[in-house]
């Protein structure tokens, strides 16, 4: 063909690729035009058997004479070949042409049945004895094993050059795809076996130098002839296995086969001379002047031949001839004609990319007919992958690309699946030399990504990273490229594989192909912003940076120092951010060590899981401790440790992160078996799929499956059905399919799922869940049935009461509102309310229940446990538990639908916990949400547990034991022990003239006490003791009286006590404040109405105080100060108090000092986090973060009574709290008075108890106060009288008067008597010094303990 420009003008840039493929379809149609209408290979090995049989193995013939006999009968059978391949049928008279094709298929079952056994026709012209086929096998092998042993040496001289050959071919085809390179294979194994074996020649030559001449003739003849020898053992070993098989076979059937040969040659012979050949080609070809053909005669021939390289070459052509002996139907079967084969035809000479593309997307829509196991049974992949990996066809590879393409877009999400493993192939082909394979990869590519569910990151990611590793610069290229199309459809699924992803990423920017780090470069960058952290955003890009240049490590960590961080920090963050942290820890430079643990101390601090701390944190312990001791600057010292204190406590270890818990093959291989277990019948036989590509289909299925689990995924039916239903899509039905997902979501791995069949669903809602910055949950669902108790499980802070708060005030995303469900909750408490009301009238009082009769009101109070005596009530004076009861009869007033309980047996004993059992469990219309930490309630109320886990909402059905026992690890709701809370109390305050621990501090005697406006007493006749070594527990139902007691106790301070009815003015009392004042001159005044207003300042006179007054109407210039007496005695005591206990609130407040740190760290020894104690308002705090912020305030002044009253501690504080503060409360020095319900915590802490009942104590256990201790005469040791059982009979009363404490005075003369120590003399001094030298001298001669130095005279 000739080409030129006015005739081919389309050649001409810019060039059109379809004109170019058209021209290049022209030529290869005219090149190949010889090949594509050549005989097949069948009729070629029939024809030379043909020939074989005419001119068997000895005949004198030329080669060229033997291959044209071989295409004379070529030719003879080849309208036979012609009629079967084309389909021509041809008439019955036409006898000639059936017995050619008769001959042609006799020749060619013969032929297969030698190929089969493995032996030659001469072997069944000529049969050998079998005497003389055993004699000819052992002189074979032995021979073959003489010459081998001849040959071995020779061998081992022939190995450098054999292994420099090998090497110099194995580099030459790693430079690219090979095409028509085999005569450069040649030349390369010529060059370096020519040029290796003259090293070894010139090697052996100054070996053996002393013989030199002889060796440098005999050395390379000795080579040559062990090739020689090597050949002929080869051949010896081949004949001998050749008579093993021929022994193999048998007389009979050699005989058989012999008889049939027979045949065969006088019918071969007689379609010889149908077409012209001679009919004795022995004879013929003798007289013609024939070279033999087979085994050569004379001695001397044999000799030259033996020696001659024509012998090689003579060799190599009978090596070639051989092959077709070889393409047996046993060794290469011919390959299937399929109803596919049209379409591989067609895809396979496309002249053009949408010729291409058209045959494509009819294969694929063929395929989408036939079913997905088309794919395996017809041989599409494989055919496919041969089409991609054919180097002598660019057309073949372009039309492989645009085949998986149409397979993905055509089928869909189905075959992702069959097609993923296929990715590798796809990404060689981005090395080709072609733009146009080149592009239609890449397109196949993101076909096959873009079918990917977000869920499946993890499982491609595995892919590509393989591929990335093993693949050349434009595969690297390619990958790194796809990378960054997961990143917006899969944004949290490729932020969890950043810590295992980027080191690979990071690699790639090292590679030394530049194209392969910029793309490494912006796949990073890209794959960054998948961090969903604020304050990391704009550093994105310097972080990148900082992993291909380590060099700009110092001003990254210079940017990140400058940055306040205020968002949560996520394991994603801290993959990207710990390898630069360990970077700069070990930088040389002082500063970039002191910012370095700067931002570590502030990152830390915005980790909120310990676990992503212990896991990615624990690797920078070691440095930071390095800092820490040994950092140059003592202020960098400081910087160091106060950021190793920070990464300690917030989980991670120096002994590095955590072993990962996850076993992901056994995690795969229960799904797998999960899912095989429910596959559909039809698709399913004897346990298994019922084919082979569904199993390939079913492991990558398992593996994402897996991940669901891991991610505790299970309600959203979305997802399985994505992940599991789509799948099955294409192996059987739609509805079958989607079965499929829900069933193996609800059977193995749904911890709850509850259909409509099982009740009214109240809410199915999405949302997720914060509290400011902090994300408490994370699109998680609420999904609620009528009748249902659900138990709320987390640690304190997690969010429970913030849910709970959220609900109450519909704010949840997607609630029903009020008007649909309505939702009321129930606290332990009153606060903001009205608490001078009766109980009926506050009921009554209820804007929302002003329509419901009184009558119901009063009925629903009785179904709760007011009776009519106790409806009267005020409820400013009910206790805890009757208070929590209120709000119940109230909520039940609301006609709840779903009733919110927080901590419902706060304050409540153990009668009424029994009773609000019973009263919930009996309301089967109401649903309930319920948090408690009593593990007692929850086991015999709720029917399922809600629990939170990693911001997710997970359900248990069944109670908590049944939780329990699914999850072992939250075996603590049932134990008290303190695991990662601490507590630490600080030490009390001293107590004047109190040297013993059992002394009495505190009593009460025979006392009985009447609130104001009751006729009936809180206490009769209550008598007990309180000492440093008390530890009591107050126990009783609500409204014994045991608030009241301890109030007695403590005199009156109460934090409450302005709410309480003691403190409520009377009328009486408010018409003093209007009653005149007349001054020194004669003025009238009054005093300001509002208490807060009337007293203003306090201020000593002599032994009592005076108080600042306000005037009615005046201006403060014109404040007076009266004193103590005189109010009193105008009847304002009650004002006086009030201020006196506010004055005494704030001396003791001024006691310590109030800087925000070390208020910080008291707060922390309680257990409160010291970030949330330093930044969040109170109003945000939950329940069990205030009652640590109450235990707190209580020790902030080391109290003068070092006693902790503590009322109901337990409520609100999880297990681990729980068991942190009982630790603190043993270890303790002052005395201690629990009032709370909770008789485990209180029998493990409290040997003493006093049992409060209508109004009575009674003691039990061991009593903290030994009376006769303290007594002012001394008793002697050891007598009964001064013994803790002699004094629990004697009455508290005994030394009520008799200690300085009941007396009121300190100086009694019971106190001891200190004598004043008289001064020494000189010589007195000289005397001591001189008996201290002789004990220590004593002491150093005869051992023992050493003596105390004394000043007692008598002392030796």
């Amino acid at each position: 063909m000739v080409f030129r420009v006015k005739d081919h003008p389309e050649l001409i840039a810019p060039v059109d690729y379809n004109n170019i493929r058209v021209l290049t379809a022209k030529m290869h149609n005219i090149i190949s035009s010889g090949t594509i209408d050549s005989p097949t290979w069948d009729l070629i090995r029939t024809a030379k058997l043909a020939a074989r049989i005419y001119a068997p193995l000895g005949t004198l013939m030329s080669l060229g004479d033997h291959v044209r006999a071989i295409r004379s009968f070529l030719n003879a059978l080849r309208p036979v070949d012609i009629q079967k391949v084309e389909h021509i049928t041809t008439s019955e008279d036409d006898e000639d042409f059936h017995e050619l094709t008769r001959l042609r298929d006799d020749l060619k079952a013969y032929q297969d049945q030698l190929s089969r056994w493995g032996i030659k026709d001469d072997r069944i012209r000529r049969p050998l004895p079998r005497h003389t086929i055993l004699s000819r096998m052992i002189v074979r092998f032995v021979w073959s094993m003489a010459l081998f042993s001849l040959s071995l040496p020779g061998l081992i001289l022939w190995l450098p050059i054999f292994a420099t050959t090998f090497y110099a071919v194995h580099n030459f085809k790693k430079t690219g795809p090979i095409f028509d390179t085999w005569d450069e294979i040649a030349q390369y194994k010529l060059i370096y076996g020519l040029f290796s074996g003259v090293l070894v020649w010139l090697l052996a030559i100054i070996v053996t130098w002393p013989v030199a001449p002889f060796t440098a003739v005999l050395f390379p003849a000795f080579m040559w002839m062990t090739l020689r020898w090597f050949e002929d053992a080869v051949s010896a070993f081949r004949a001998f296995t050749t008579l093993w098989r021929l022994l193999r076979v048998g007389k009979s059937t050699l005989r058989n086969m012999h008889d049939k040969r027979q045949d065969l040659h006088g019918r071969v012979m007689n379609l010889a001379r149908a077409i012209g050949l001679p009919e004795d080609p022995e004879s013929y070809f003798v007289r013609a002047g024939g070279r033999e053909k087979g085994r050569v005669s004379g001695s001397w021939d044999s000799t030259k031949s033996y020696f001659s390289i024509r012998r090689r070459r003579k060799r190599d052509w009978n090596e070639t001839l051989r092959l077709y002996d070889k393409m047996s139907p046993v060794a290469m079967p011919d390959a299937p004609v399929t109803h596919f084969t049209p379409f591989f035809d067609a895809l396979r000479n496309a002249p053009t990319a949408p010729d291409a593309k058209g045959a494509a997307d009819r294969l694929a829509r063929e395929v989408a007919k036939a079913g997905p196991q088309s794919l395996n049974d017809n041989d599409i992949l494989d055919t496919l992958h041969a089409f991609a990996t054919n180097k002598k066809s660019g057309y073949e590879r372009e039309s492989a690309a645009i085949a998986f393409t149409s397979l993905a877009n055509i089928l869909g999400a189905p075959i992702l699946p069959l097609l993923l493993p296929s990715l590798h192939v796809l990404f060689d082909l981005y090395m080709d030399k072609g733009d146009v394979v080149r592009a239609a990869a890449s397109a196949s590519v993101k076909a096959i990504l873009k079918l990917c569910p977000p869920e499946s990151t993890r499982i491609v990611f595995a892919t590509l990273v393989a591929i990335l590793e093993a693949g050349k610069w434009r595969t690297k290229v390619g990958v790194l490229d796809a990378f960054k199309t997961f990143v917006a459809p899969a944004r949290d699924a490729v932020a969890a594989e950043l810590g295992t992803l980027l080191p690979k990423v990071e690699s790639a920017m090292h590679d030394t192909k530049q194209e392969v780090s910029n793309a490494a470069i912006k796949s990073a960058t890209q794959l960054c912003t998948t961090l969903a952290n604020p304050d990391l955003a704009p550093h994105i890009p310097v972080l990148v940076k900082c992993m291909s240049n380590p060099d700009s490590v110092p001003a990254c960590i210079k940017a990140l120092s400058s940055t306040t961080f205020v968002a949560e920090v996520t394991a994603p963050a801290l993959a990207v951010l710990v390898p630069l942290l360990l970077r700069a820890l070990n930088d040389r430079s002082m500063e970039v060590q002191r910012r370095t643990v700067v931002v570590i101390d502030n990152l830390v601090k915005l980790v909120r899981d310990p676990k992503v701390a212990a896991t990615y944190l624990s690797p920078l312990v070691e440095g930071v401790t390095k800092i820490a001791t040994g950092a140059a600057f003592p202020e960098v010292r400081a910087f160091g440790d106060t950021a190793l204190k920070t990464l300690l406590k917030s989980g991670a270890s120096a002994n590095g992160p955590p072993s990962t818990h996850r076993d992901i093959d056994g995690e795969t291989a229960v799904a797998l078996s999960t899912l095989v277990n429910h596959l559909p019948e039809d698709v399913a036989s004897n346990g298994a799929p019922k084919y082979t590509l569904l199993a390939k289909s079913l492991d990558l299925q398992s593996s994402i499956v897996a991940d669901l689990v891991a991610s505790r995924n299970f309600n959203d039916s979305a997802t399985w059905k994505r992940c599991v239903g789509t799948y099955l899509a294409i192996w059987t039905d739609e509805v079958a399919a989607t079965a499929f997902g829900e069933a193996i979501n609800q059977a193995k791995y749904a911890v709850a799922t509850t259909s409509s069949d099982e009740g009214e669903i109240l809410c199915d809602t999405l949302f997720s869940l914060a509290y400011g910055a902090l994300l408490l949950l994370s699109h998680t669902t609420l999904r609620l049935i009528r009748g249902r108790r659900y138990g709320i499980l987390g640690t304190n802070g997690s969010g429970k009461s913030t849910l709970m708060r959220q609900l109450k005030e519909g704010k949840v995303e997607n609630f029903p509102p009020q008007s649909q469900l309505r939702c009321v909750m129930v606290e332990h408490s009153l606060q903001g309310e009205d608490g001078s009301l009766s109980v009926l009238d506050f009921i009554a009082a209820d804007p929302a229940l002003a329509g419901v009769p009184r009558s119901k009101i009063r009925d629903q109070l009785l179904e709760v446990g007011f009776d009519d005596g106790r409806q009267e009530d005020i409820v400013g004076g009910l206790s805890g538990g009757w208070k929590m009861k209120l709000e119940l009869a109230r909520a039940m007033l609301y006609n709840a639908d779903l009733l919110l309980l927080d901590e419902p047996t706060n304050h409540l004993d153990k009668a009424s916990v029994k009773w609000l059992e019973q009263y919930l469990i009996a309301h089967t219309n109401v649903t309930c949400l319920i948090v408690s930490h009593d593990s007692g309630f929850l086991d015999n109320v709720t029917t399922d547990i809600i629990h939170y886990e990693s911001k997710k909402l997970v359900y248990y059905p069944g109670n908590l034991s049944t939780f329990v026992g699914k999850h072992p690890e939250a075996k603590s709701y049932y134990t008290l022990a303190a695991t990662s809370v601490k507590f630490a109390f600080p030490p009390p305050g001293s107590l004047m003239g109190v040297r013993s621990p059992t002394r009495a501090i505190l009593k009460l005697s025979n006392c009985t006490f009447t609130y104001p406006g009751r006729s009936v007493p809180s206490l009769y006749n209550v008598s007990c003791a309180l000492s440093l070594s008390s530890r009591i527990g107050v126990v009783g139902p609500n409204g014994a009286g045991k608030s009241t007691l301890i109030k007695l106790l403590t005199d009156g301070h109460d934090r409450e006590l302005l709410e309480k009815a003691t403190r409520i003015l009377t009328p009486e009392e408010k018409r003093v404040f209007d009653q005149e004042w007349v001054g020194k001159d004669g003025s009238k005044r009054k005093l300001e109405l509002t208490i807060n207003q009337l007293i203003m300042g306090r201020q000593k006179l002599k032994k009592s105080f005076q108080y600042e007054i306000k005037w009615r109407g005046l201006d403060h210039k014109f404040n007076t100060w009266v004193s103590r007496e005189d109010l009193f005695a105008k009847g304002f005591t009650k004002p006086v108090q009030q201020f006196d206990d506010l004055e005494s609130s704030r001396e003791g407040a001024g006691s310590r000092d109030t800087a925000a740190h070390l208020v910080r760290k008291h707060l922390e020894q309680i257990g409160l986090d010291g970030d949330i104690a330093q930044y969040n308002e109170i109003s945000g705090l939950s329940g069990g973060q205030k009652i640590k912020l109450v235990i707190a305030a209580c020790l902030w002044n080391n109290p003068q009574v070092p006693s902790a009253i503590l009322y109901e501690p337990s409520n609100f504080l999880d297990r681990e709290a729980l068991g942190g503060l009982a630790v603190a409360i043993k270890e303790w020095a002052g005395a201690v008075v629990i009032i709370s319900h909770n008789n485990e915590f209180v029998s493990a802490l409290c040997p003493e108890i006093w049992n409060v009942e209508a109004g009575r104590m009674t003691h039990q256990g061991k009593v903290g106060v030994v009376e006769d201790a303290f007594l002012d005469s001394k008793s002697p040791k050891g007598s009964g009288t001064n013994t803790p059982v002699r004094s629990r009979l004697q009455t508290p009363i005994t030394s009520a008067a008799g200690t300085p404490v009941g007396s009121g005075d300190e100086a009694s003369p019971s106190a001891p008597v200190v004598k004043k120590k008289k001064k020494m003399t000189r010589n007195q001094i000289k005397a001591q010094e001189e008996r201290r030298r002789l004990r220590k001298l004593q002491w150093l001669n005869e051992g023992g303990p050493r003596p105390e130095d004394t000043d007692d005279e008598l002392d030796p």
